[in-house]
């Protein structure tokens, strides 16, 4: 990656400020991200180098009718990887592993997720990865290039596509 390159998260959907919780008088919040994937499968573009504590990121939300950038994420946690067999078996992982009194997602909400949803009836067993994070919010910002992302659900940009404000974390 270039040292001017950023990565930005499709966010999948979800209400990002519905995960977690924000405590008093604080401007960040707390939550995870999330990916479900069969055994083999190697996603491109990922960041698997950089996807540890301290990696930075800006999550894309289509909220607004159209995608733009809405927070950026610092990861606060190293990712697992674990064996799944179902979507809930995917929550039962996150609640066991991930999930505490500042990161959580209701069980309904994780089931009606749209990523979760497609899983479904997708061949299982998958591999869940998931990670911590922080987040402040950011933006909206509307870029054109946010109108398709790879499958995997990484962009990888040259950080201008945000402007000066991604500069300066």
């Amino acid at each position: 990656m270039e040292e001017d390159d950023i990565w930005i998260r499709l966010n999948n959907g979800w209400e990002f400020s519905g995960i977690g919780r924000q405590l008093e008088g604080q401007t960040e919040g707390h939550g995870f991200g999330w990916a479900l994937w069969q055994p083999g499968y190697v996603a491109r573009p990922w960041p698997y180098g950089e996807l540890k504590p301290g990696f930075t990121y800006y999550l894309c939300d289509k909220g607004f009718g159209e995608r733009a950038v809405t927070a950026r994420a610092t990861v606060v946690r190293d990712p697992l990887t674990v064996k799944v067999h179902s979507v809930q078996d995917a929550f039962d992982a996150l609640l066991e592993l991930m999930f505490d009194d500042l990161t959580w997602m209701p069980h309904e909400v994780w089931h009606a997720n749209p990523y979760n949803r497609l899983k479904f009836d997708s061949p299982w067993p998958q591999r869940l990865t998931a990670w911590r994070v922080v987040t402040e919010p950011f933006g909206p910002l509307f870029r054109s290039e946010l109108a398709r992302f790879p499958r995997c659900g990484w962009l990888k940009s040259p950080a201008t596509i945000l402007g000066e404000e991604a500069l300066s974390p």
